[in-house]
C-alpha cells in the first residue's frame, strides 16, 4: 500500500526512510497538496509538517475528501496534529502527545508549533524551538529537580511572549541571568541533555503507527457526506487535480447588484460567528482566484467582497441580508440622516441582547474581529439599525 509522508523540519527523509523505507516522501503539506497525492488506489497519507506564513495552509475539505474515498489520514506534531485534532471525529488518526493537547483543549494556540526553518534545499533545518518543545524539556528539568515550578512559567511565559520565529530556550536562559539570579542547574543540565524533541518523538510514533497499520485495508466507511461545493471545485481545478474535478451538480444562481459595504455590514451586525465564517470563505476564494492566476489588480480585500454575495448565496444567506440592506438604504435616502439619541451603553446592551450574547469587555477588540475599523464605527452601524428597527417597526 502506498504511503506518502510529507514532512520537513521535524524529521529528515534519512530518519523516516530508516524506519519505513518504502515511504514516498514529500516537503511540508500546502493547500493543493493532498488533492494531487490522493490518486490512484488509495493509501496511506501522513501529515507532520506544513506551511502556512507565506501560503495557502492545507484545507480541511481536501483531508475530508481523502477519507471519503477510502484514504487512511494520518497527523502528528506539527499541523498534522492540528488537523488531525480538528478532523479526528470525522476519520483522521492523530498519534501523539501534541495531537492529545489539541484534541484535549490544553493547547489552542497554532504557534505552538511553528517553527522558522530553512529552504528545501537545506533539508528544511529548523531555525527557532517550537513551544511545544519548549514546554516538555521545561516539564523534563522540574522533574529532574534541576528548575522550580516558579522558574519553568517564566520562562514559558518568555518564550510564548516571543514571536514564534525567535524562540530560543537557550537564549531565554541567558536573558534570564543577566536580569534575575542564575540558575546554575538548570543551564547546565540544559547544557548536557538539551532541547527534548517532543515533535520528533511524536513523528517517529506516527511513522511505528503507520507501519504497525500497514495489514489494514482502507479506511472504512465515514462518519459524514462529502459535499463537492464550488470552493472545493475552483480548489481541484485551480491546483491542477484533473482527475477530482467534476461539474458542479447545479449552476448558482446570479445575485442582484448591491452594494457590497452595504451587504457587509449587515453580515457585521449579525455577529462574530456568522462574519467569520462568510468572510473567511470569501478570502478563500479570493486567494484561489489568485492562485489560479485569475485574480484581478485589486487588493485580497477588494476581491474578497466581490465574491462575497455568491458566498452568502450559496448559504442561503444573501436574500435575507441584501433585502434588508437595500430597505435601509432607501430609508435612509429618503429622509435625513438618524439622531439615534440613545447613550452607547443603551445602544449596545440592546445590540448584543439581540444577539443573545454578552457584552464584550474589550469592544474596540470585537469591532476588530467583526471587520469595523474600531468601536466608534461599530457604534455608528448599531445607531443605523436602531433607527432602521425603530422606524420599520413604529
Amino acid at each position: 500500500m502506498k504511503s506518502i509522508f510529507f514532512v520537513g523540519p521535524t524529521l529528515s527523509a534519512d530518519e523516516l526512510r530508516s524506519v519505513l523505507p518504502a515511504a514516498e516522501i514529500r516537503g511540508p503539506v500546502t493547500c493543493g497538496d493532498i488533492l494531487r497525492a490522493a490518486t490512484g488506489e488509495p493509501g496511506v497519507l501522513a501529515i507532520i509538517d506544513g506551511l502556512f506564513e507565506h501560503t495557502l495552509p492545507v484545507w480541511h475539505k481536501e483531508i475530508l475528501w481523502a477519507l471519503a474515498h477510502g484514504w487512511r489520514v494520518y497527523g502528528s506534531s506539527s499541523m498534522g496534529a492540528l488537523r488531525a485534532a480538528e478532523l479526528a471525529r470525522f476519520g483522521m488518526v492523530g498519534v501523539g502527545q501534541i495531537f492529545a493537547w489539541y484534541r484535549d483543549g490544553i493547547l489552542e494556540d497554532d504557534d505552538e508549533v511553528a517553527v522558522a526553518h530553512e529552504q528545501a534545499s537545506a533539508a528544511y533545518r529548523a531555525r527557532s524551538d517550537a513551544m511545544v518543545n519548549v514546554r516538555a524539556t521545561l516539564e523534563r528539568a522540574v522533574a529532574a529537580g534541576v528548575l522550580d515550578d516558579g522558574g519553568a512559567a517564566i520562562l514559558a511565559a518568555t518564550l510564548k511572549a516571543t514571536p514564534y520565529a525567535q524562540r530560543n530556550l537557550r537564549r531565554a536562559v541567558v536573558e534570564r541571568e543577566l536580569a534575575t539570579s542564575p540558575q546554575g542547574p538548570f543551564k547546565a543540565w540544559l547544557e548536557q541533555y538539551g532541547l527534548f524533541d517532543l515533535k520528533r518523538a511524536d513523528a517517529l510514533a506516527l511513522v511505528r503507527r503507520v507501519t504497525d497499520d500497514q495489514g489494514a485495508t482502507g479506511n472504512g466507511p465515514v462518519p459524514f457526506d462529502f459535499s463537492y461545493t464550488e470552493t472545493f471545485h475552483e480548489l481541484a481545478r485551480s491546483v491542477g487535480a484533473s482527475a477530482i474535478v467534476q461539474p458542479m451538480p447545479y449552476p448558482l444562481p446570479t445575485p442582484e447588484p448591491i452594494d457590497h459595504d452595504e451587504l457587509l455590514e449587515e453580515l457585521q451586525l449579525c455577529g462574530s460567528g456568522r462574519y467569520a465564517e462568510c468572510w473567511q470563505a470569501a478570502l478563500e476564494k479570493a486567494l484561489l482566484r489568485a492562485l489560479s492566476g485569475r485574480g484581478s489588480d485589486e487588493g485580497v480585500r477588494e476581491e474578497a467582497m466581490s465574491e462575497l454575495p455568491d458566498v452568502l448565496l450559496a448559504l442561503g444567506l444573501f436574500e435575507p441580508l441584501a433585502s434588508r440592506a437595500r430597505a435601509k438604504s432607501q430609508l435612509l435616502a429618503a429622509e435625513a440622516r438618524p439622531a439615534v439619541r440613545i447613550e452607547p451603553a443603551e445602544l449596545l446592551a440592546w445590540y448584543f441582547a439581540r444577539l443573545d450574547c454578552k457584552l464584550p469587555q474589550d469592544l474596540d477588540r470585537y469591532a476588530r474581529a467583526v471587520g469595523f475599523a474600531d468601536e466608534h464605527a461599530l457604534l455608528l452601524a448599531i445607531a443605523r439599525e436602531r433607527w432602521f428597527v425603530d422606524r420599520t417597526q413604529a
